[in-house]
């Protein structure tokens, strides 16, 4: 099953805000608490990518660092805390088909592949689909 990472999600930009969080994983959720700062990463389907395609667009600041990779990735791994030198190499080895790089809603998307099959397929895809508005 292939999985789409998105690394470095933060829904909300930087200020006090009440979530509801565990302080530890297993913990139970106790009503809202005020968080500063919120940010994760997501493993999700490409259905679920798609799904909650449009709802990224409104978070902080609508950017959007994603990966897709044919097999689950190791725990530690970061894409996006490698340097662009190291990146190629890593996706290879991950056999990671396609990074989209958003760094604002209102700013133009990179897209990178180890493939150029792959970015062909993504090119075609975003000329035929409609628009999320």
């Amino acid at each position: 099953m292939p999985h789409v990472v998105i690394e470095g999600h933060s829904p909300a930009p930087v200020g006090w805000h009440g979530v509801s969080v565990p302080i530890a994983i297993g913990d139970p959720v106790a009503g809202l608490r005020m968080v500063r700062t919120l940010r994760f990463d997501l493993l999700l389907s490409p259905t679920e990518a798609l799904a909650l395609g449009a709802q990224f667009d409104h978070a902080d600041q609508g950017g959007l660092f994603a990966w897709q990779t044919g097999r689950r990735p190791p725990d530690s791994f970061s894409l996006l805390a490698l340097e662009h030198r190291a990146r190629a190499p890593a996706m290879r080895g991950l056999a990671i088909s396609l990074v989209i790089d958003l760094p604002h809603s209102t700013e133009t998307a990179s897209l990178q592949s180890p493939e150029r099959e792959h970015l062909e397929t993504a090119l075609t895809r975003l000329r035929t689909t409609p628009r999320l508005e």
